[in-house]
């Protein structure tokens, strides 16, 4: 008080304009849309930091973002921790921010017992850890998933020093066949602190190839070269960098089921809750040990015929008393094992199965999009998931990326305190895809009809028009205000624009660049959607206009529809949803609808060629899923 009364009017009328203007220039700068569009996303701020997007004014703060970024980016958020969605989008080109709670189960199995004294692998699911445990089975035999690809040689790799898989998530040392004397053991672990400082990488990122599946990896590694690369020494190499820089818990990856490569098993963010030998596979079910397996021989030619003959007898010849007696001398053991076969092929079974529970999410592991770090949209990157690299970025790019995963770890991951953009691309996928998929397959019908039955009624510019309204009428006319009939282009475009927002809106306010950026992607691609919807109702209501009410009424032409109908093509072909890859029947209760995956697997390495098909010489998951069940594996090895 004594201040202000030394003060004059004069000087405090000063003071107060002065305030008054410095908080109204902040203010402006704050809300002014200073984003310029031709700028990398590290240098786009959004000024916007408060909340101040909202319906009316989201437009303003759009970048011009080209869509193939916008789609990507849209889909790497949505792909993230859906084992689907990754395999069907193998190379994955982003860091994210993940966070595991406290109370998570943890699984990791060897074959000495004993607590990792450094890094090691974990699995999110004790089916992955049990599997890779392996049957080690008296007599040698094994069947379990491969621990090498064809050939010895890493898929995409031109061979020599193998990028291999040094140890995995339960994996005990060494994939070949184990001897009689040989135990695993499975240990259980579970977090009594949140894993705050995780990294998951999306992708099919545990795929061991170098076809870019691990090349997010590799950028972690600041390794020159991929022959220098294996998986031992790059989680060393990874694990060091993280203690460096902020710290690290470790790196999340997709195989069958998502692993942790966990770079400090002493960490007293885990406690050991079991650690459990796992009995011989014989001994459990009460069989006696089996026998070794004999290599085959070839058959003399008499043992040929006789064995022939043999198959030539009448069944009532096999089933007399001596040939029982035979048969339990000498067919048993081969029975017995033929039984324990099968309970190995369902081990493998049970291990994909467990991995499709997270076709559509992983909801053990959460994420934290404040602090989203990509390769996409600071320099080219292919659209194509299949082709995509990023290990030969330049040396600027490198260091950039790796600076901002340092920031990314130099505080801890909250998954709480930003929009989970999953749940936003996800309610998009849900909705808009059988919409765009019914308009793409009402088009297309149209467009054959025109080229391979103009003649014939089967499917008439009547069905279109109604079809094309049957689907988007109900949607359209929810965003459209009758207030605005008198202005009938303002009420379309406020349609549109309010279509947008209310699916692609930030949950909460936008913190950071990676929000700002993953909203603006996202946005431009639900853009890109309405646009297609309203466009296809438009045409139909044309034809329906056309057909039902004036003649006079334009319809539109053959041109404009087949127009539409490549545009409709190209936008299901860049979002490329993993809503679109169906089996065509209904799996039964011992199936399951089979997506392949990427690296070891128990149908063979990379899932052999199920469920694959060769496009340009890039193996490619087909949109035509098969089922399964452990019959399938049974029969392929």
């Amino acid at each position: 008080m004594k201040i202000l009364e030394m003060l004059s009017w004069t000087q405090l009328n000063r003071m107060i304009i002065g305030s008054v203007l410095i908080n109204v220039f902040l203010a402006a700068y704050i809300s002014w849309p200073f984003v310029d569009s031709s700028l990398t996303h590290r240098d786009v701020i959004p000024i916007t930091l408060h909340g101040e997007i909202n319906r009316n004014n989201f437009e303003q703060f759009l970048t011009d973002m080209d869509f193939n970024n916008a789609s990507a980016i849209f889909n790497e958020v949505n792909n993230a921790l859906k084992q689907k969605n990754a395999d069907i989008n193998p190379i994955g080109v982003s860091y994210f921010p993940a966070y595991i709670p406290e109370g998570t189960m943890l699984y990791h199995s060897n074959g000495d017992g004993k607590v990792p004294t450094s890094f090691e692998w974990m699995a999110m699911d004790y089916e992955f850890s049990y599997n890779f445990a392996h049957m080690f089975r008296k007599g040698g035999r094994h069947h379990g998933p491969p621990g090498h690809p064809p050939k010895g040689k890493w898929p995409g790799g031109p061979g020599g020093k193998k990028h291999g898989p040094g140890k995995g998530p339960g994996k005990g040392p060494g994939m070949g066949p184990g001897s009689g004397n040989f135990v695993s053991s499975l240990l259980t672990f579970q977090t009594v602190a949140p894993l705050d400082k995780l990294i998951y990488l999306g992708g099919a990122s545990a795929a061991k190839t170098r076809t870019g599946e691990m090349d997010t990896q590799f950028l972690m590694t600041n390794l020159e070269s991929y022959d220098d690369y294996d998986e031992r020494i790059g989680a060393q190499l990874i694990c060091d960098w993280g203690k460096k820089n902020g710290g690290l818990d470790g790196v999340i990856r997709l195989e069958i089921g998502f692993e942790i490569i966990l770079c400090d098993f002493q960490s007293d963010k885990l406690e050991l809750v079991q650690n459990l030998r796992l009995t011989n596979v014989t001994d459990i079910i009460n069989f006696p040990e089996e026998e070794p397996e004999e290599e085959p021989e070839e058959e003399k030619e008499e043992e040929k015929e006789g064995k022939e003959h043999a198959e030539a007898e009448p069944e009532s010849n096999k089933d007399e008393p001596n040939s029982k007696s035979k048969r339990a001398l000498e067919g048993l053991p081969k029975e017995r094992s033929a039984i324990v076969d099968v309970y190995e092929a369902m081990s493998g079974y049970e291990h994909y199965k467990a991995g499709s529970r997270h076709y559509d999410d992983e909801n053990r592991i959460l994420i934290d999009f404040t602090k989203f770090v990509t390769v996409l949209n600071r320099t080219y990157v292919n659209p194509d998931p299949y082709l995509r690299r990023i290990h030969n970025i330049s040396s600027e790019e490198r260091t950039e990326i790796q600076s901002d995963i340092a920031s990314m770890l130099s505080t801890a991951n909250d998954p709480y305190k930003g929009t989970n953009w999953r749940l936003v691309t996800l309610d998009i996928e849900n909705k808009f895809g059988p919409i765009l998929m019914l308009m793409s397959q009402s088009l297309s019908l149209y467009n054959y009809s025109l080229t391979q039955d103009p003649a014939g009624d089967a499917y008439t510019i009547d069905s279109l028009g109604r079809n094309l309204t049957t689907y988007t009428y109900n949607f359209v006319r929810r965003y459209t205000d009758g207030s605005y009939s008198h202005d009938l282009a303002y009420q379309w475009k406020d349609a549109k624009k309010m279509a947008v927002w209310d699916w692609a809106h930030p949950r909460q306010k936008i913190i950071s660049r990676s929000d700002f950026l993953i909203w603006d992607a996202i946005t431009h691609v639900q853009e890109s959607i309405i646009e297609v919807v309203f466009s296809c109702f438009e045409v139909g209501r044309q034809i329906l206009d056309n057909l039902y009410v004036s003649a006079d009424v334009e319809v539109p032409s053959d041109q404009q529809i087949t127009a539409l109908y490549e545009k409709i093509t190209f936008l299901l072909e860049q979002l490329n949803w993993s809503s679109f890859y169906q089996c065509k029947k209904t799996c039964a209760w011992n199936e399951m609808c089979f997506i392949p995956t990427w690296g070891p697997a128990p149908l063979g390495w990379g899932d052999a060629t199920i469920g694959k098909e060769m496009v340009n010489g890039i193996p490619r998951i087909k949109k035509e899923c098969e089922c399964i069940s452990y019959e399938t594996i049974l029969r392929m090895n």
